[in-house]
């Protein structure tokens, strides 16, 4: 949820960036790979690409925590 509202906030430049910051910390206790894509596109809106790259590779952690095994 607050990943989606940094995502609004952004596409008006008005997210806190410290605040995208903090998120992007815990990354890994992100559940949803939506969550880590739109605090990357936050990120990226906002100007800080390097951590914006760090959340969209955390894609693949997340995928590979939750994936089911047959």
């Amino acid at each position: 949820m607050q990943a989606y509202a940094g995502l609004v906030l952004a596409r008006q430049q008005r997210a806190p960036l410290g605040a995208l910051r903090a998120l992007c910390e815990k990354r890994d206790q992100s559940r949803s790979g939506l969550a880590l894509m739109q605090l990357g596109v936050a990120l990226k809106l906002m100007g800080d690409t390097p951590r914006s790259q760090l959340a969209i590779a955390g894609l693949g952690t997340t995928a590979a925590r939750y994936a089911i095994r047959a």
